[in-house]
């Protein structure tokens, strides 16, 4: 998990650093000097310094001593508000940007979560770690008993890699991708929704690296109005819980003439579950 942190961090950097690049752009094109705002009666009065210093804003009765601006130039008002900000943005940009690199720089090469993993196997075999792994969580996850949906009539026998039967060859498809791809899945796993009462999402999948549990529907018949329309009705449902698409709800879906895509799902699998 702090390896975690530690790309999030570097990814934070390279957005300040593309959002100062802007910010510095945007200076070279802002008029000399600056705004300076005081009060009078409760109400905003404008005045402009040909000096970019802002020490008036201390003292608001200095500003008393600037160019007042009338309500008519509200376009000046605009550009040297504007000017303030992006200069007040770049400080903050600058000041983000050397505490990250600060603590980039002192994080230990070995952080406290990784000390089990790094030990010797014939001495980590006699340890318990103080600290559940990532690994430890996913087994534990995975051990969990439920209730299957279960088949009737003459279902297709379609079994995955592991030896589940399912209900389409897409499905199977997304089964063994999961599997090859080492992430933990729950076949028809049984869901509560209280506006749809008790669902069988088509995986329950677990992004071990977040510790995070989202659901898998795929909808392999888009091309009939009637499953389309209970389509809908489900993923409403699923909202209506708090589980949105994109966040723990994925969705991938199909027609007759337009199958599975099993590049999309790998990239799903790389976006959301690694």
């Amino acid at each position: 998990m702090n390896q975690d942190i530690t790309l999030e961090l570097q990814e934070r950097l390279q957005i300040l650093e593309e959002l100062r690049i802007k910010t510095g752009k945007k200076l070279q094109h802002v008029p000399e000097g600056s705004l300076v705002v005081s009060y009078c009666k409760g109400k905003p009065q404008y005045y402009y310094y040909k000096s970019s210093s802002t020490s008036a804003d201390k003292d608001p009765m200095k500003g008393r001593k600037g160019v007042y601006i009338t309500q008519k130039n509200k376009a000046l008002i605009t550009k040297l508000a504007q000017k303030d900000y992006y200069q007040r943005l770049n400080k903050a940009i600058l000041a983000e940007e050397k505490a990250i690199k600060a603590y980039l720089r002192n994080y230990p090469d070995i952080p406290a979560d990784e000390v089990y993993n790094v030990l010797p196997e014939a001495r980590r075999t006699f340890v318990m770690p103080a600290i559940e792994t990532n690994e430890m969580f996913a087994e534990e996850w995975s051990k969990l008993e439920y209730v299957e949906k279960g088949f009737i009539g003459d279902a297709p026998e379609l079994i995955t890699d592991r030896g589940e039967q399912v209900r389409s060859k897409s499905e199977m498809l997304i089964a063994n991708l999961l599997a090859k791809r080492g992430v933990p899945y729950r076949y028809e796993c049984p869901l509560y929704l209280s506006k749809a009462g008790t669902i069988h999402p088509d995986f329950t999948v677990l992004n071990v690296r977040l510790r995070k549990e989202l659901y898998w529907e795929h909808l392999g018949m888009m091309d009939s109005p009637e499953y389309a329309e209970k389509a809908v009705v489900r993923i409403n449902a699923y909202s209506q819980e708090d589980i949105f698409l994109n966040d723990k709800l994925i969705v991938t879906m199909e027609t007759a003439t337009t199958p599975i895509n099993m590049r999309q799902v790998n990239s799903i699998i790389d976006t959301m579950l690694k």
